[in-house]
């Protein structure tokens, strides 16, 4: 922490200090920054002063290439990437104590989080039970697996699991895991520190967590394991791509719409590997759940972010998802002091785009990627297009459910993914669709299989999602005897 530059921010009585960034460029200079470029520079002038004057230049004159020594202060791992990382800690661990040292020594340097959503398979479906029987088949066949990871979580510090069946990663982390702004405490016994929440993961769709104005993106998994040991991830200083918002959605017209819109837009224009951030009137319109949607179709246009400005609309979300008062105010004051709460009454950066939102239209994804896009007028025609050349000449009887399959015939309706169930309002038109359905006497034919991924529980506060007394029993009994090295 670079001492000089730090001020002192009290709190509902409680001091704290912060890297102010009117000490690192002018007011006036910093309002100019977006709002993700501004908290990129508080994170080099607190942990990588060396590259600051560097950074700080770049950012002021808006010429020449530089990079950006990042520090996430937490990683996110998934199932399906967290293996690699863990059997690579393990393996120090194991050097570490053949050398004669203590392998307990060998910790992640900041925390980590795995979340257990992506080996879950939908083997069962259509009736009552068929989430529980899922899960006992994927401990069934994820064992081994389970009780590495069991090790890990009971034998490395700064390191939680999010147990199977809780929901999915990245609205796991919008519910609990992400506070927005980070407290650490001193080593000096001084006042703690206050930052913005910074992360990395190992999933493209990381950018989800954008929608809180939090800066997180996807990484592979040397990068995730080198910020497990404290290593900067080390990015060229981003292009941004600015855009305003005017207006407000259309009534009938949702966060789908808007998110395939967007995408549509963006990537032609292009905008890999850069970042877009949001701002405008219209961005007060939107909820939480519209912004996440969004945010969470970075990597369908190519973006490392979606960066949506902590507002009055965020702290609303922090306090319906069960985070502390204490803590939503400490953000509040936080950020507000640091000039990284957006309001109406701030200079607004400039911007490169402009949509007004009452030009969405109702949209539907598709015919064949997830970033085409077609109102809805034009899907009747797409479809009849889509199927008219099956390469099938007859309709015949198919062996498994003894009745012929009729030409371009549905195989899956999944309504899944943080797009569509990060967002109530989605779940519930989902569901009034399908209960009308079901009252014309619509019902799915026996080769379609049917499956819900909602979003995760909220049991009340940001600690309990994986560690509430009775919070995912099956997970919590102790594991059985492990072959892994008990170093």
């Amino acid at each position: 922490m670079n001492a000089d530059r730090t001020a002192v921010l009290t709190v509902d009585g409680h001091s704290y200090r912060y890297q102010p960034l009117d000490r690192v460029l002018p007011r006036a200079e910093r309002d100019t920054l977006t709002y993700a470029v501004r908290i990129l520079l508080e994170n080099v002038a607190r942990r990588a002063p060396a590259a600051l004057a560097e950074v700080a230049d770049r950012a002021r004159t808006g010429g020449g290439t530089c990079e950006v020594p990042v520090h996430p202060n937490r990683i996110m791992l998934h199932d399906t990437t967290c293996l690699p990382a863990l059997a690579d800690f393990a393996a120090m661990r194991d050097s570490v104590a053949e050398l004669g040292g203590h392998p307990e020594r060998l910790q992640p340097a900041i925390p980590v989080d795995l979340t257990v959503d992506h080996s879950v398979i939908v083997e069962e479906y259509g009736h009552p039970d068929a989430v529980e029987r899922n899960l006992l088949i994927d401990f069934r066949r994820n064992q081994e697996r389970y009780e590495f990871v069991k090790w890990a979580e009971r034998s490395v510090r700064n390191f939680r699991v999010v147990p199977p069946g809780t929901g999915i990663i990245h609205q796991v982390n919008m519910e609990a895991l992400a506070r927005v702004v980070w407290r650490q405490d001193a080593d000096d016994d001084g006042p703690p520190w206050l930052y913005p929440d910074v992360l990395v993961a190992t999933d493209s769709h990381t950018p989800m967590i954008n929608a809180l104005g939090v800066v997180g993106w996807g990484v592979g998994g040397l990068e995730g394991q080198a910020a497990m040991l404290g290593e900067p991830v080390t990015i060229p200083y981003p292009t941004v791509v600015g855009v305003r918002l005017t207006g407000g959605l259309r009534p009938g017209v949702g966060a789908t719409d808007l998110a395939l819109t967007l995408t549509e837009r963006l990537r032609a224009r292009g905008v890999v590997d850069a970042f877009v951030e949001f701002c405008g009137t219209g961005v007060t319109t939107l909820g939480w759940a519209e912004r996440a949607a969004v945010a969470n179709m970075a990597p369908e246009y190519g973006a490392t972010c979606v960066f949506f400005p902590y507002d009055d609309e965020t702290a609303a979300y922090l306090r319906l998802s069960g985070r502390d008062e204490a803590h939503v105010r400490l953000v509040d004051a936080y950020l507000t002091a640091q000039g990284l709460k957006r309001t109406e009454d701030r200079p607004e950066p400039r911007y490169d785009d402009v949509l007004d939102l009452g030009t969405v239209e109702p949209s539907m994804a598709g015919p064949n990627l997830p970033h085409q896009r077609l109102s809805l007028s034009r899907v009747p025609a797409s479809y009849r297009t889509a199927t008219a050349d099956t390469g099938r000449e007859t309709a015949a009887a198919d062996p498994a459910f003894g009745e012929p399959l009729p030409e371009g015939p549905v195989a899956i309706a999944s309504i899944t993914s943080c797009t569509n169930t990060a967002n109530p309002a989605l779940m519930v038109q989902a569901g009034l669709l399908a209960e009308r359905a079901v009252e014309a006497g619509l019902s799915a034919k026996p080769w379609v299989k049917t499956s819900l991924s909602p979003s995760p529980p909220v049991h009340g506060s940001s600690r309990s999602i994986c560690g509430r007394p009775g919070c995912c029993p099956r997970w919590r009994r102790p594991a059985s005897t492990s072959s892994v090295s008990a170093a």
